[in-house]
């Protein structure tokens, strides 16, 4: 005889394979197709809202601090408080946490929660 192993099941001295499974019910299955679509859903709008790029200066401004203010090197501008440039996007952004290679995006003020 064939020995049994614990997915199958011994009927009248042979191993037979069960046919299925265990099975979710169908409000599992709702819950888990709702809980993707949300987490579809926030990507896409954390991904195509804008974090709060500051706009590029054609001026070039002289000191690097002004006041308690840093001017951004690259972008030519006088940064507000908390905000950074990103290199990867390359444009600075207001209370910058994070480049989300994930989403393609920065993550700032305007697109963050």
């Amino acid at each position: 005889p064939i020995p049994c192993v614990p997915w199958q099941s011994q009927t009248s001295g042979q191993c037979q394979r069960r046919v299925h499974g265990p099975q979710l019910s169908w409000e599992w299955t709702f819950g888990l197709l709702l809980w993707l679509g949300l987490i579809i859903t926030v990507q896409l709008l954390a991904s195509c809202i804008e974090p709060g790029y500051l706009p590029r200066s054609v001026a070039n401004p002289m000191k690097t601090n002004i006041g308690n203010r840093r001017v951004c090197r690259t972008c030519k501008i006088v940064r507000p408080p908390r905000s950074k440039h990103c290199g990867v996007c390359d444009a600075c952004v207001l209370k910058l946490d994070h480049h989300c290679p994930w989403l393609g995006t920065c993550i700032g003020k305007r697109n963050a929660r």
